[in-house]
């Protein structure tokens, strides 16, 4: 709809008006004259009408597609919105269930069970001669690396430990031989027989 041709239309319907009231102030006998200008006001006022309701409909149309286009565009806006946050929602579930699910003891044991080198050390005497010995259940899978000091410091502290043990007991007894035994008893028979011949010369 055209404003220009609504603005037309109006202001010809306000001439035929002006032109009807003129026309019955100064003819008012002209009946035929008075006929042909309430005609032509009729006639102006009509399209004039028509121009009106063209333009509100124009408008009527205009607001409804602006409503329609405004409730798709929301629409599709909160789908995607929707569909977004169902998603997280739905990643955020699956999350939760698996902090639920989560063996906070297994994990402990996994994590010390490979943080672990070796085994703690079982002590142990062989005999009562002998030091004290490690025995280690298990080694580092890296056998090549150098020996852990502490564990040489360990040892050597054991082995002077037992050494001091045998200062402290004294030595042990050795048996006799049989030439021994025997050349003790001879001295001892040298020893009483001369004490013998000592007593027979003082007497």
């Amino acid at each position: 709809m055209d404003l220009k041709k609504l603005s037309s239309d109006l202001n010809r319907e306000q001439k035929e008006l002006q032109k009807l009231e003129r026309m019955r102030q100064k003819s008012p006998g002209d009946r035929q004259g008075i006929s042909q200008a309430e005609l032509n006001l009729q006639q102006a006022s009509t399209n004039a009408q028509r121009s009106i309701t063209q333009l509100e409909d124009t408008i009527m149309d205009f607001q409804r597609q602006k409503l329609l286009d405004i409730k798709t565009i929301f629409i599709n806006f909160i789908t995607v919105e929707m569909s977004f946050y169902a998603k997280a929602l739905e990643v955020y579930t699956h999350t939760y269930l698996n902090l639920e699910a989560m063996d906070t003891q297994k994990d402990l044991q996994l994590f010390s069970a490979r943080i672990k080198i070796f085994d703690p050390p079982v002590w142990s005497l062989d005999s009562q001669s002998s030091p004290p010995t490690i025995h280690y259940s298990s080694l580092p899978p890296s056998s090549s690396n150098p020996p852990n000091p502490v564990s040489v410091e360990t040892s050597g502290a054991a082995q002077s430990h037992a050494l001091q043990r045998g200062r402290d007991e004294g030595p042990a007894p050795r048996p006799h031989s049989n030439l021994q035994h025997q050349a003790d008893k001879k001295g001892q028979r040298d020893e009483t027989d001369d004490d013998a011949e000592e007593e027979e010369e003082e007497e």
